[in-house]
């Protein structure tokens, strides 16, 4: 569980064009600080949360994503869960009424 959490956490780095080092200004620590944190998986819970707040995250939305429930390039905004919701439901009409 902790890697899928890691990995979904730096794809939604990736997705946001951020990068280490950008995430250990907004936290204040240094880059290396950050990168082992990734590399090792030892994020406290108090790391995390600040790291949620600066990815304007909840704990509840990174373990969904991480289960792979919602895109991360949708990641993180209110309106962008709609639109998931409204294109799946498209999805599922075209299926029915599909010949």
């Amino acid at each position: 569980m902790t890697r899928e959490i890691v990995e979904t956490l730096k794809r939604v780095l990736k997705a946001r064009s951020m990068t280490y080092a950008d995430l250990a200004v907004a936290l204040r620590v240094s880059t290396p600080t950050v990168k082992r944190l990734f590399s090792q998986r030892t994020f406290t819970l108090e790391r995390l949360e600040e790291i949620l707040k600066v990815l304007e995250m909840d704990f509840f939305e990174l373990a969904r994503m991480s289960h792979g429930r919602r895109s991360v390039l949708l990641a993180c905004r209110p309106w962008n869960i709609s639109i998931v919701h409204a294109l799946r439901a498209d999805a599922g009409a075209m299926k029915r009424n599909a010949p």
